[in-house]
């Protein structure tokens, strides 16, 4: 036992300081799957489930799963919101840092969380693990942000797991957690040197511009480059003075319906009409990640720039 805990030991030890060296996506996907190898395989759980936060849409995206291919096929790809993942976090359930949800604690059917559950093996007895029986272990970030949640199940010992057990649980999640700060991080700075070298670039032509229309064409294609949104436009009102027509674009047809607002309908004045500013706003025709509206503030009082936000990706 005591050489089996060293090993243990140099595992997790090993798994911690290749989690502060993850940088890309890629770096981070071989490195989550690392993890769910290390607690099937060493820790004994036949399943083993790594939901992502995805801060665009704040909800859990799974994108590892360890365990036979019917669990693989069931769970990767899907998704669940924090309402149904929160109620399995109360603090009744807290063991030291993880949550151990007994199947008879919660109506799992009325949180709409989807479980793999293969054919259960009866056994009631004290200290034995239920098949309905919920493990789960949060992967915090270093700002105390949930990350994502580990979820494990079926142990091949039979039994509900031991203080050692979860403590060697918590700390796998909590590198995990550390993995995708650093891929966040390098993310975000990779993003923020693109868009500088993108505005720069859409400077230099609106510099050099000889007409409005290569201006508008140079601001639509920026905003989308440069913040990445999937599409970007420029309305301006039309001769009659009641609706917005697209003058430029970048990601959309000018002749596109999206791009022609009534300035009388509700929807224009809800998101840039009289009562909201004497400005026009800068205003998506289309729902952003997050569940806006996809109004944003006031830009210029003659037009209006419409604009469409890209898919985010898994890490958020």
């Amino acid at each position: 036992m005591p050489g089996k805990n060293l090993s243990l030991f140099a595992s997790l030890r090993e798994l911690y300081d290749t989690a502060r060296g993850v940088r890309s996506t890629a770096e981070l996907d071989v490195f989550l799957d690392r993890a769910a190898r290390l607690i099937g395989e060493t820790l004994g759980w036949g399943s083993v489930v790594v939901n992502i936060h995805r801060r665009a849409w704040d909800d859990f995206y799974v994108t590892t799963v360890h365990g036979d291919d019917a669990a693989r096929d069931a769970l990767l790809g899907t998704s669940q919101a924090w309402d149904a993942w929160g109620p399995l976090m109360h603090a009744r359930f807290d063991r030291r840092g993880a949550y151990m949800v007994p199947h008879d604690s919660i109506d799992f059917d009325g949180l709409g969380i989807y479980v793999y559950d293969p054919p259960p093996v009866s056994d009631d007895s004290p200290g034995r693990w239920h098949h309905e029986d919920l493990l789960i272990v949060p992967m915090p970030s270093g700002s105390g942000e949930l990350n994502g949640i580990l979820s494990v199940d079926h142990p091949a010992s039979g039994l509900v797991p031991s203080d050692d057990d979860l403590d060697a649980l918590v700390i796998i999640a909590s590198a995990a957690g550390a993995a995708l700060d650093q891929t966040r991080e390098a993310t975000a700075n990779a993003e923020h040197r693109a868009a500088l070298q993108e505005l720069l670039a859409v400077s230099t032509r609106i510099a050099d511009a000889r007409s409005t229309d290569v201006v508008l064409e140079a601001v639509c294609h920026g905003i989308r480059d440069a913040l990445g949104f999937d599409r970007a436009a420029v309305v301006l009102p039309g001769a009659d003075g009641r609706a917005l027509q697209g003058v430029a674009a970048a990601g959309w047809d000018l002749d596109d319906p999206a791009l022609r607002l009534d300035m009388r309908s509700s929807r224009w004045r809800s998101c840039c009409g009289p009562s909201t500013t004497r400005t026009a706003a800068s205003c998506s025709p289309t729902r952003t990640p997050s569940g806006s509206s996809g109004c944003a503030s006031p830009t210029t009082s003659r037009a209006t720039t419409a604009s469409a936000r890209g898919r985010g990706t898994a890490t958020g």
